[in-house]
């Protein structure tokens, strides 16, 4: 709970280190119980902490509030995104446009395109690259400006 500073988090750390000392094989080799369980709940959260750093989750508002903060250069970033997605080659940019744009699970674009989902997972993240490669000076996300794209 120190580390945390929310109960139902530290109660669920702490059921899932037991959890795992529990499966574990090597907890025969275990000499002192105690301190092992004690050590894997502190990693644990503090994993936890570091994984909660990585990602913000954004709302509708920071979103709009993003696009009104930047009405004059934004429709420039999403023209040139536009440019960008119709540069990909043209199996990358199917499989994108199905799944970003269009919505589609991957297993459905596969089906569509006749590819195996794997290979719609390799496009995706083709594309991606790409488009982060060609967007740097928009010193914006890719994500954020599909999703400003898409409303």
């Amino acid at each position: 709970f120190s580390y945390v500073k929310n109960r139902s988090e530290a109660e669920e750390i702490v059921q899932d280190a037991c959890v795992k000392v529990l499966l574990s094989s090597e907890r025969l080799h275990i000499k002192d119980l105690k301190a092992y369980i004690s050590t894997t709940v502190k990693n644990s959260a503090l994993k936890k902490i570091r994984r909660d750093r990585q990602f913000t989750v954004l709302t509708n508002e920071d979103i709009l509030e993003a696009r009104s903060g930047e009405d004059s250069v934004l429709p420039q970033r999403i023209s040139a995104l536009k440019a960008a997605i119709a540069a990909l080659p043209q199996p990358s940019r199917n499989v994108f446009e199905l799944c970003v744009i269009q919505g589609y699970k991957y297993e459905s674009a596969a089906d569509t395109l006749g590819i195996s989902k794997n290979t719609v997972k390799y496009h995706i993240k083709k594309a991606y690259k790409t488009l982060r490669n060609q967007m740097t000076d928009t010193h914006i996300s890719v994500p954020l400006l599909v999703i400003s794209l898409l409303l």
